[in-house]
């Protein structure tokens, strides 16, 4: 099967509690399609090397100040939480 996007090789750490794992991670129409050791790379529109990263679904920033520091505005995109693997901020609770 072709994939949007494959991530080779990561070790996972899937929110579920148990124990980080190697494996690999196949993603298409944005939702997460495959977790498995070893996906085929053959179809795969773009593939990003993982070995010696982590792979983990977002963050929740849960005390961002985003508005109170006014880079939410400044900064809509918020890209800088990205980089970092934040997803989600929540905003307006100071």
């Amino acid at each position: 099967m072709a994939y949007d996007l494959l991530i080779k090789g990561g070790t996972i750490f899937d929110g579920s509690g148990t124990s980080r794992f190697a494996a690999d991670v196949a993603v298409q129409g944005g939702r997460i399609k495959d977790i498995a050791p070893a996906i085929p790379e053959r179809g795969a529109a773009k593939i990003i090397r993982a070995e010696g990263k982590f792979v983990a679904p977002g963050f929740i920033d849960i005390t961002s100040h985003a508005d109170k520091n006014w880079s939410l505005f400044e900064n809509p995109h918020q890209d800088y939480l990205l980089t970092q693997g934040v997803t989600t901020i929540l905003a307006g609770n100071c």
